[in-house]
C-alpha cells in the first residue's frame, strides 16, 4: 500500500485561502500571495476592488442625478440655497445635501464595510477627512453637485463625482455629465473611459500653436503666455482635458471630491498629474498645488510658465 505524507494544518489552510483567493481575484500568485512559512498572506487588492461592477455605482449616479438633481435645476427657490460659512464663492442647496444623503446611503447598503467622505457632510464633521489617511480603509469620496454656483444660476456646466480610494490610492473614478447624460470612468490600471469608448491623450504637444486650459480666479493673469479659463467646475474641466478639448489645469485648492476621480481619469487617458514640486499627487494630499495635462511635456511647460512670486507666495520657492 502506497504510503502519503498527511499534510499539515497549516497547509492545508494555506491551500484553502490560495482557491478561495483565485476564485475573487484576479491578482496574480506571484504577486499577492507568500507562503504561510511567512506567517501571513498579502494581497495587493485586499478590498477586491477589481471586483466591483464600476456599472451599479454609474446607475445610481444617474439616477441621483434623474431622480433628485435635475427636478431642483433651474428651479430652486431662496430658501433652499446658501452659503457655506457665510462664504459667497462656497455655495450649497438642497439639492447637494439631498444626493449626497442618497448616493452615501446606497454605497453603503452594497458597501457596508467601506466608509464615505462626502463634500457636505466634511462640513458637519471635519474628521472624515482622516478616512484618507488610513490605507485600511475603502473610502468612497463624493461631490453631489460639483459646479454648484452654476447649477444655481441654471447652467449646464456641472457634475456628479464619485472615486473609489483603497489601500491608499485612488482605484476608480466616475464623473457624470449630467446634461449631456454622459459619464466617464476610469479604473487604475484598466484605462480611462468615455460612454464605453476608452481614451488616449497624445504624448506630442498639441497640433494647435497656443496651450489653452483650466486655472482659478488666482492664477488666471499669472501664467506667462498660456491662455486660460475656467468652467468653475473642477470635474467637467477634467472631463473635457479627456476629450482633448483642453490641454491642462492648475490649481491651488486641494479637495478630494474635485480631483480624485479627475486625476484618475487623465493618468490612465495618458495624461501626466502631479503637484507643483513635482511629487505625485495622493489622495491624503491637501495641500502643495496641482497641475494635470495631457502629457509630461505641457506640465512641465505649466510649471515653467508660474511666476516666481506665486511659487514664493505658496512656499514653492525660498
Amino acid at each position: 500500500m502506497p504510503m502519503f505524507l498527511k499534510p499539515s494544518k497549516m497547509t492545508v489552510l494555506w491551500c484553502f485561502r490560495l482557491i478561495l483567493h483565485r476564485k475573487t481575484s484576479d491578482v496574480s500568485l506571484k504577486d499577492s500571495l507568500i507562503s504561510p512559512w511567512n506567517k501571513k498572506i498579502i494581497i495587493k487588492d485586499k478590498f477586491m476592488t477589481a471586483n466591483i461592477d464600476p456599472e451599479k455605482i454609474a446607475d445610481l449616479v444617474r439616477q441621483c442625478a434623474r431622480d433628485i438633481i435635475l427636478p431642483y435645476h433651474g428651479t430652486l427657490k431662496e430658501h433652499q440655497k446658501s452659503f457655506k460659512n457665510g462664504n459667497p464663492r462656497n455655495e450649497v442647496t438642497v439639492a447637494d445635501a439631498i444626493s449626497e444623503e442618497f448616493l452615501s446611503r446606497q454605497i453603503k447598503l452594497l458597501f457596508p464595510d467601506s466608509y464615505i467622505l462626502g463634500e457636505e457632510e466634511s462640513e458637519n464633521n471635519p474628521s472624515v477627512f482622516e478616512y484618507l489617511n488610513d490605507p485600511q480603509k475603502m473610502i468612497w469620496v463624493i461631490d453631489p453637485i460639483d459646479g454648484t454656483s452654476n447649477f444655481i444660476k441654471g447652467s449646464k456646466t456641472f457634475c456628479v463625482i464619485v472615486a473609489l480610494v483603497a489601500d491608499g490610492k485612488t482605484r476608480m473614478g466616475w464623473i457624470y455629465d449630467v446634461c449631456n447624460d454622459s459619464m466617464a470612468f476610469a479604473q487604475k490600471d484598466k484605462g480611462a473611459f468615455i460612454d464605453g469608448q476608452k481614451v488616449r491623450l497624445s504624448k506630442e504637444n498639441p497640433a494647435h500653436d497656443v496651450v489653452t486650459g483650466y486655472a482659478g480666479y488666482k492664477f488666471k493673469d499669472n501664467l506667462k503666455n498660456i491662455s486660460t479659463s475656467t468652467l468653475r467646475c473642477s470635474g467637467l474641466e477634467y472631463f473635457r482635458m479627456a476629450k482633448r478639448e483642453a490641454d491642462f489645469s492648475i490649481y491651488w485648492k486641494m479637495k478630494p471630491w474635485d480631483h480624485l476621480a479627475g486625476t484618475l481619469l487623465m493618468q490612465e487617458a495618458g495624461g501626466y498629474a502631479a503637484q507643483w514640486d513635482g511629487s505625485s499627487y495622493d489622495p491624503a494630499d491637501a495641500t502643495g498645488g496641482l497641475i494635470t495635462a495631457a502629457n509630461k511635456k505641457i506640465w512641465q511647460k505649466i510649471r515653467d510658465s508660474i511666476p516666481p512670486q506665486v511659487l514664493k507666495k505658496h512656499n514653492l520657492i525660498t
